[in-house]
């Protein structure tokens, strides 16, 4: 069974947004990658999440068994750690530290490319059209995970990839696999009956650059393995011959492309840092005696609210001012208010709108919620935009 993710009318968990990087980013070699990026994103996020450890090892094949002396062949593996070929395919590792023109960076048998991240690599072969009938060559690199993937929880997948400069064909889409068990074939061409995954991207036309592919999805349990290759049965992608014919290998129309950077992080919504409907208080912010001028350490937590406020725009905040014991109560309860609308000015500064603010003083009466004997501390309310203070 395969899973095609790509957006549909009437699709509920994914949806996708096609956008150019119009912005340039120097790579080594002060040479320039121009980035496409594909963005995916799920509807089920919070605004607030949070990303744990890479779970790829050696995402980018910096570290190497050896340094590269030629492309690869079924008697000499691959020479990066971690990765290996899970069939008789031969997947070639590209590295500036190689003295062998074929295999290098930024020039090599494929052309010229300069690597996103580091000075490495890697290339497959995702088969040809003109072999299609009677040859059905592939190559693919698996790696194992640093932890099993959690049922349920939700991963970001994220790689760069880009045609060869030789390249001779252009596809639509890029295929990968998660499993709980690492996949083996003992031959060389497509691996079928597997349940892969397809990123369908808008690559069909003339360009060198690097794509970035951002994906987010949903663990079905136990994933151990990952592997990257091409699992489309000829015939079921799109594809374009380029106008730079093929150099790579004699009698071969391939369709290559090179691979870098791999990330696989968990996504961890973080919890909400405020309460809502219940009184809270932040810490730093404070008044001297008989004051209601802000300290200045008080703007840093301040701002941090604002934002929070500005992200969350179906709240209001209510602002209690407060006083310690000294002087009488009318002076009490006019510097308490004082205080209070010291903080809403700051909000209102800080870019939260006047209309979701509210303002007022407790005098040395204590607040909603546990103070310090001093009683000079802001305490705040959330509350939905339906209710108000007066319904509290």
């Amino acid at each position: 069974m395969t899973m095609e993710i790509f957006a549909k009318a009437g699709d509920i968990r994914y949806f996708y947004e096609y956008k150019k990087a119009s912005r340039r980013i120097n790579s080594l070699h002060n040479s320039h990658v121009y980035l496409k990026t594909l963005l995916i994103i799920s509807i089920s996020l919070t605004s607030i999440t949070a990303y744990t450890q890479n779970l790829i090892p050696n995402p980018s094949f910096e570290e190497m068994l050896d340094c590269p002396s030629n492309h690869t062949t079924t008697y000499d593996p691959i020479k990066t750690k971690d990765w290996y070929s899970p069939s008789r395919g031969t997947p070639d590792l590209f590295s500036s530290c190689s003295l062998f023109p074929k295999v290098s960076t930024p020039r090599n048998f494929t052309g010229t490319a300069y690597p996103p991240d580091g000075g490495n690599y890697v290339g497959m072969y995702f088969g040809s059209p003109k072999h299609s009938n009677k040859w059905d060559y592939r190559e693919y690199l698996t790696c194992r995970l640093l932890e099993q993937l959690k049922k349920g929880k939700e991963y970001q997948f994220r790689f760069y990839a880009r045609p060869a400069t030789y390249n001779g064909y252009l596809i639509d889409r890029f295929s990968f696999l998660f499993t709980s068990d690492s996949v083996l074939a003992n031959h060389d061409q497509l691996l079928s009956d597997v349940d892969f995954q397809t990123i369908l991207v808008d690559t069909l036309e003339e360009h060198n650059d690097w794509y970035v592919i951002d994906l987010i999805f949903k663990a079905t349990g136990n994933e151990e393995f990952l592997t990257i290759g091409d699992f489309i049965p000829p015939g079921q992608a799109n594809i374009e011959k380029m106008s730079v014919d093929s150099k790579m290998k004699e009698d071969d129309d391939a369709s290559y492309y090179l691979f870098d950077s791999f990330s696989l992080e968990e996504i961890v919504a973080e919890p909400e840092p405020y309460l809502i409907e219940k009184p809270f208080s932040v810490e730093n912010i404070y008044f001297e005696f008989d004051s209601y001028e802000l300290n200045d350490s008080s703007f840093q937590e301040l701002s941090t609210l604002a934002e929070y406020l500005k992200r969350n725009d179906d709240l209001l905040l209510v602002i209690y001012g407060n006083t310690d014991k000294s002087g009488s109560d009318n002076y009490n309860n006019e510097l308490s208010l004082k205080r209070a609308i010291s903080v809403m000015d700051a909000m209102i500064e800080l870019g939260v709108k006047s209309g979701r603010l509210e303002a007022f003083g407790n005098g040395e009466r204590g607040a909603l919620s546990q103070f310090d004997s001093l009683n000079r501390k802001t305490e705040f309310l959330l509350l939905p935009k339906k209710m108000d203070a007066s319904s509290k």
